[in-house]
């Protein structure tokens, strides 16, 4: 919402012209740009009578998609593992092992057969993918043009509405930036024969992301 503003010091009786009335405008930019990289996290989970064995049956689980992960334009953002024990009535009932992988996909080419490897590995739960930039400064850099100009044409229309005209820009202030990344893809426990064509029905094309600048703008108006 803008505001008119006349900023005259305390106890003066100066005239609206002669206190250099302000125009405040607050300014809206967005710029949508094809995401180019893609985030996946996966979880996998083994259970067994103790905890060594439930560990060791984890790392089975795993291995089978360890050549997907350690594949080109596949980087893994992290790998934690829990272990803990089950119980039932206050029982000893056994062990739960799990370990979660972060995978961001630097290459949209590879995420169809990456995926198809998770998928075929049957994961307790998979997540993603969720489309990003790898490099934001462009799209924002635009945002912010856009804002700035959301501004100051805001400003114009009020000025013409008191009769007078635009003066010069006296101070601007960032309010932020959201980052409204599309919808992700959650799944459950995969189809083991699920393939690179089946994971290519699903349509998983990199998504639209929108880079967003806000700011508030102060001008002087003149008459």
């Amino acid at each position: 919402m803008s505001i008119l503003g006349d900023r005259c010091a305390p106890g003066l009786r100066a005239g609206w012209l002669d206190a250099m009335p302000e125009v405040v405008t607050r300014g809206t930019g967005e710029h949508e740009v094809e995401a180019d990289r893609a985030e996946v996290q996966v979880t996998f989970s083994a259970e067994a009578a103790d905890r060594s064995t439930a560990v060791a049956r984890l790392g089975e689980r795993v291995a089978a998609v360890e050549p997907a992960v350690a594949g080109d334009g596949v980087e893994l953002r992290q790998r934690s593992i829990s272990v803990h024990t089950q119980w039932d009535n206050n029982r000893r009932a056994g062990c739960t092992a799990q370990e979660l992988l972060v995978l961001r996909v630097s290459d949209a080419a590879v995420l169809d057969d990456l995926l198809a490897a998770l998928f075929t590995a049957e994961p307790d739960w998979l997540n993603g993918p969720q489309w990003s930039l790898s490099d934001e400064s462009a799209a924002m850099r635009e945002a912010q043009r856009k804002a700035v100009e959301d501004a100051r044409t805001r400003a114009q229309a009020y000025a013409e509405a008191l009769g007078g005209h635009l003066g010069a820009l006296i101070r601007l202030a960032d309010d932020g930036a959201d980052r409204p990344y599309p919808m992700q893809m959650t799944m459950a426990a995969a189809d083991a024969r699920m393939g690179p064509d089946s994971v290519r029905q699903l349509g998983l094309t990199p998504g639209t992301v929108t880079i967003r600048a806000v700011c508030t703008a102060v001008w002087s108006l003149e008459r």
